[in-house]
């Protein structure tokens, strides 16, 4: 289905009236949004026309008493259709709508009645507490950022700001401390470069070797053998090699798109429980050539839906994000060139305790070589929000929290000696036993973040801060985390100005881990004085 098809012609009443308006150009909001996204879709469209809605009496119509520019259009992400006396798809529209080669259904006249968060690069991985795409355009648009500005995400995660950064014409950083986050956002990045074509071919030469048995030679050290050979039937460990030595030969922007495409798939062949974030094993059976098969198909449907969103957003030869592999709490240590220099910050910073961040990814990270086995708990301690700590660091990290607790707010160092308070008592359970320590520990990480994206920032930049919050049982009953407030009040601590706080109605997501969700999430918004 194309555009004009698509598209609908506005009633004679309604162009009339637009006339006593003087309304120059209408738009029609999407009808699925939740009203924090109404906000968000009303404050994007005010700030690039630069003048007030006006409310039509259509379902969802507006008006503006200027003309956009089609350069602005095209940045609309909670719009999705607009025109004068015929409404044409939006280009996010449209980008949503080539989510469709892979998901069929459709509604509206064509267009979907419910959000689609896949389209594009953002479908090539799962990933826990995974950003809505819509959400960062709409941010950026709101922000006012100019086009070729810079635009970084401290918590980079699966690369959606980095993504809808470098679509809208910024320059991209983003810094993490998971390698396969790392890998995720190049991959995701460097397909701005690729075009559909030179992907295909590429892949054809690759989809003709696959079966082929690798050459012997050890891909893993003989500790991470053992550890894969407990996770994998002997056949489909065999036939991982094979398929990592044929990715190997890749050019390197395809191999990281195809490399990608199998840690995808890594779940699926090994006995963890596909939708089980904790380590749980299900033994399973496995035919030789299972994983090829299954990453032949995730590759062409990743192909197919790239092709469809390609059509519509053109390869960008001059993309060059910067990727950072690291501790965002010293990014200015890796990226002294950007100090001062960031226009803009969009990120969802991990939540307080909340998920086993590598645990999450083991079999990619040891599979695909990025971080062996013995270098997990290091990297985990590393970790903001962490909640894999012994017995002797949780001590040592109670004495390290008491020592620097004044830096806190007397609001954060409440709720834990209230947690304290009952779970240092006996005969509690070691996670509950932790939780003061790690609340400390996230807080504490949380205000050097804070301090650390600071200094990256120009004079006047703004920052936008997507958290989630959590719960704990405490003495038998529920006590919530306000992690959004008590972060909006530290980051005030670490220097920003406070600008404005939108609080966030969950929105369903279809991820694998959707059950491993929060209670609630809000926007913190935030400006560099």
């Amino acid at each position: 289905m194309n555009a004009k098809e698509l598209s609908i012609e506005l009633y004679d009443e309604l162009t009339s009236d637009a006339k006593a308006m003087q309304c120059k150009q209408f738009f029609e909001m999407k009808p699925y949004l939740q009203p924090f996204e109404k906000h968000l879709a009303i404050r994007e469209l005010e700030i690039l026309s630069d003048s007030q809605l006006v409310k039509t009496e259509l379902p969802n119509i507006f008006g503006t008493l200027v003309t956009l520019h089609s350069w602005q259009i095209d940045s609309l992400a909670y719009w999705q259709r607009c025109g004068v006396t015929r409404l044409v798809p939006t280009r996010q529209a449209l980008c949503e709508l080539s989510q469709n080669i892979v998901s069929s259904k459709r509604s509206n006249g064509g267009l979907h009645n419910s959000r689609r968060l896949r389209y594009g690069y953002h479908n090539l991985h799962e990933y826990r507490g995974k950003f809505f795409p819509q959400l960062v355009k709409s941010l950026i648009n709101i922000s006012g950022a100019p086009k070729g500005g810079v635009l970084f995400d401290p918590f980079c995660g699966s690369g959606t700001t980095v993504v809808e950064g470098i679509a809208a014409g910024m320059n991209s950083i983003g810094c993490d401390l998971n390698p396969l986050s790392i890998l995720i956002t190049e991959a995701k990045s460097s397909l701005f470069s690729l075009s559909y074509e030179q992907i295909s071919k590429s892949i054809t030469s690759f989809s003709a070797l696959i079966f082929e048995i690798a050459p012997e030679e050890a891909q893993w050290c003989d500790r991470d053998t053992k550890y894969l050979s407990d996770w994998f039937a002997k056949d489909a460990l065999i036939d991982v090699q094979s398929i990592l030595y044929q990715i190997s030969c890749l050019d390197k922007k395809v191999q990281m798109f195809v490399r990608v495409c199998f840690s995808d798939v890594i779940r699926t062949i090994s006995y963890q429980k596909v939708a089980d974030l904790r380590v749980r094993k299900e033994v399973k059976d496995y035919s030789k050539f299972d994983a090829q098969k299954l990453l032949l198909e995730k590759v062409t449907s990743q192909l197919a839906q790239i092709k469809a969103y390609q059509d519509i957003v053109p390869s960008i030869e001059s993309v060059s994000p910067e990727v950072i592999h690291g501790d965002t709490k010293k990014v200015v240590e890796y990226a002294p060139s950007y100090k001062g220099n960031v226009d803009l910050i969009i990120t969802s910073p991990p939540y307080s305790t909340a998920l086993p961040y590598l645990d999450t990814d083991r079999l990619s990270l040891i599979s695909l070589g990025l971080l062996p086995r013995k270098d997990h708990k290091s990297y985990e301690n590393l970790m903001i929000g962490t909640r894999e700590i012994t017995e002797k660091q949780r001590r040592e990290q109670w004495d390290w929290y008491l020592d620097h607790k004044h830096k806190l707010t007397d609001e954060i160092n409440s709720l834990i000696q209230d947690i304290a308070t009952i779970n240092h008592g006996d005969g509690v359970g070691f996670r509950r036993r932790n939780l003061p320590t790690l609340l400390g520990m996230y807080f504490l990480n949380m205000l050097e973040a804070f301090e650390s994206a600071r200094t990256m920032m120009k004079s006047g930049g703004k920052a936008y801060y997507v958290v989630g919050n959590n719960s704990t049982n405490l003495a038998g009953e529920k006590l919530e985390i306000p992690t959004d407030r008590l972060l909006f009040d530290l980051a005030e601590r670490a220097g920003w100005e406070k600008v404005g706080y939108v609080s966030m109605e969950l929105l369903t997501s279809r991820d694998i881990f959707k059950d491993n969700r929060g209670s609630s999430e809000s926007i913190l918004e935030l400006v560099n004085p």
